[in-house]
């Protein structure tokens, strides 16, 4: 399959497309208000980036333990039938 087209369906991609353009537009607007409005602004990108970190690493765990288990699964799926037929 197409690299890109597995990066556009990634989850963790659009998680972190999401916070640049949360981050990036909060800090855009920031611009036009007063200093401490800016520190503050700062701040809460600051405090946005491991929420997002989070949730990038738990869809990674979750894919990872997904692959991990599909050998298994198959191999449960698999033997099924055959205890029915018993």
């Amino acid at each position: 399959m197409n690299p890109i087209r597995l990066l556009l369906r990634s989850r963790k991609f659009w998680v972190l497309i999401l916070d640049v353009l949360v981050s990036t537009i909060i800090f855009i607007a920031s611009r036009y208000t007063s200093i401490s409005v800016q520190t503050d602004v700062k701040f809460f990108i600051g405090a946005l980036q491991p929420v997002f970190l989070f949730v990038i690493s738990a869809i990674a765990y979750e894919d990872g333990a997904t692959k991990r288990a599909a050998p298994y699964l198959l191999a449960h799926i698999a033997d099924e039938p055959a205890k029915e037929k018993r």
